[in-house]
């Protein structure tokens, strides 16, 4: 999707980035936590957006 969202946007000299946040700590998560690995896993806590300009 980005891919075809940066195509798209290229004209209006606009930047399209994916950020993929990895593992988060949801309920769902943490209720089957045996079936993943949580080492590297992220709080819900920051989530969010950044806002530039």
């Amino acid at each position: 999707m980005t891919e075809y969202m940066a195509h798209e946007l290229k004209k209006y000299k606009v930047a399209v980035i994916s950020l993929y946040p990895g593992l988060v700590r949801t309920e769902s998560i943490m209720c089957n936590a045996k079936h993943f690995d949580m080492s590297n896993s992220e709080s819900p806590e920051f989530i969010g957006f950044l806002e530039i300009g």
